[in-house]
């Protein structure tokens, strides 16, 4: 289990500050964390990520279904490579993990046994937080999407 949060530094965040970020900055008042693809090679685990517990938001289905999936999109794949499994069955749902404005940034990975009580928290202060996969042993790929 992945028990350290670091953010372009060697120093060990215990506990997550949220809401000092600008609301123009990239992810507004959270904080940006290391992508899922590098904290997975970086602690030589691998990160599976449940696409069912997912949060889509209304409507985004039936665009991606259409096509509407920026290029960005492409190059995230592309970029990945062998590194990243997809077991996903739907065509759209694999666009969307790969889709550079929902793929990475906000991630946290914390002991298991504290997950729940930290999406609690987040929720209390409006800030989705949910539970979206585990961490496990060194598999053939770094990040796996189910």
């Amino acid at each position: 289990m992945i028990r350290q949060l670091f953010h372009g530094s060697p120093s060990i965040i215990e506990k997550p500050q949220f809401g000092y970020g600008k609301v123009y900055n990239d992810y507004g008042l959270g904080f940006y964390c290391t992508d899922s693809l590098e904290m997975a090679k970086g602690s030589r685990k691998t990160l599976v990520i449940q696409s069912e517990k997912l949060p889509i938001i209304e409507g985004v289905e039936e665009y991606a279904q259409m096509g509407l999936i920026p290029e960005g999109a492409y190059r995230n794949r592309d970029f990945a490579g062998d590194e990243v499994r997809s077991e996903i069955k739907e065509l759209w749902m694999e666009d969307l993990v790969f889709d550079p404005q929902t793929s990475g940034g906000l991630l946290l990975a914390v002991p298991q046994e504290e997950a729940d009580a930290l999406a609690e928290e987040l929720s209390g202060m409006d800030i989705f937080g949910g539970v979206i996969g585990y961490v496990t042993e060194q598999q053939d790929k770094a990040v796996v999407f189910e």
